[in-house]
């Protein structure tokens, strides 16, 4: 099920050009919306991954793709709120994180390293080792990566780094995950940070029957 398939679909509106202001054009809706319990789920299979296994490394990409990021809300369909009654064993709680480009690199990164070959990898048809690169320290020519900054060695230009080098920074990243809180909404918070009031139909309706005939 989509974020959008829990948003409520019928019996009203948000005002368009406040949704599109607050919303849209404030790139909000750009950001990774995603439901509390999938995203504590995806952490928890990236954890489980063996990364110095090829298969381990292939369902690093389906977990990420299995996870919905959507905003959970569009003009004509209201931000989800809980479903059940509190004491029900069907009571659901519909809250979500608000992933920002902060969180989204980080597993952009896990992705990265996922997908890279190594010399060091399974292939029955390996290559004779090579000298491992200079570190930066060691070297002064030692091209630099675009991507230092964020703590990915300069020796990633080189599509066959380690495996090594690979799973140090998969975790690296993986762990900033983990220590990432990020702010969590419900329907009064998304309601209230945005300015968004949901206009039912039925205000409109008495509102056109009100003139005289």
């Amino acid at each position: 099920m989509t974020n959008l398939m829990l948003a409520q679909r019928d019996g009203g509106h948000y005002d368009e050009e406040v949704f599109f202001d607050a919303v849209e054009a404030s790139g909000a809706i750009l950001d990774w919306w995603v439901a509390t319990d999938s995203w504590r789920r995806l952490l928890a299979s990236l954890r489980s991954v063996d990364f110095e296994s090829k298969i381990g490394r292939g369902c690093i990409a389906n977990f990420v793709r299995g996870v919905d990021k959507e905003l959970p809300a569009g003009v004509n369909a209201r931000f989800p709120t809980n479903s059940g009654e509190l004491n029900s064993p069907y009571y659901t709680r519909r809250t979500f994180y608000r992933l920002g480009e902060g969180a989204k690199q980080h597993v952009h990164h896990l992705l990265l390293a996922a997908s890279m070959k190594f010399r060091d990898g399974e292939s029955p048809n390996r290559v004779p080792a090579q000298k491992a690169p200079l570190s930066p320290a060691a070297s002064d020519k030692e091209p630099k990566s675009s991507c230092t900054s964020c703590g990915c060695p300069a020796s990633w230009v080189n599509p066959t780094r380690s495996l090594q080098e690979a799973t140090a920074s998969y975790f690296m990243h993986l762990s900033a995950l983990d220590s990432y809180k990020p702010p969590i909404y419900n329907r009064k918070k998304f309601e209230d940070e945005f300015d968004l009031e949901w206009i039912p139909a039925t205000s409109e309706i008495a509102v056109s029957g009100s003139g005289c005939p």
